[in-house]
């Protein structure tokens, strides 16, 4: 949505396939059997697609402005993380806890 219209996006958790969905499960089992890990090869990879997704939500013009807040902490917290994060537009970054986000946010609303 382009525009003041949307203004913010909320990813509370990471967009991860649900692993027992049938063709999912195929496609793991098939990369396990080759020795493969599924979830590095399949799971990840298919989650940084919908978060990126989820991003380009908000931005869709070069004038766009807005805020993602991610609540999930394994972004931060786990090797696979950096692969999210590097999937998206160089922006401001914040791993702080919420009352300081939220103070942020409304000093980044504030600005002209």
């Amino acid at each position: 949505m382009p525009g003041e219209s949307l203004s913010q996006v909320i990813i509370i958790k990471l967009p991860f396939p649900v692993p027992t969905d049938p063709v999912f499960a195929a496609r793991s089992e098939a990369i396990e059997k080759k020795g493969g890990s599924s979830f590095m090869e399949l799971s990840v990879p298919d989650a940084v697609i919908k978060f990126r997704q989820g991003f380009g939500r908000l931005i869709r013009r070069g004038d766009d402005k807005g805020v993602i807040v991610v609540l999930d902490r394994r972004i931060i917290t786990k090797p696979y993380g950096k692969e999210f994060i590097s999937s998206i537009p160089e922006t401001r970054r914040m791993a702080n806890p919420l009352k300081h986000i939220i103070s942020a946010e409304k000093r980044f609303w504030e600005t002209p």
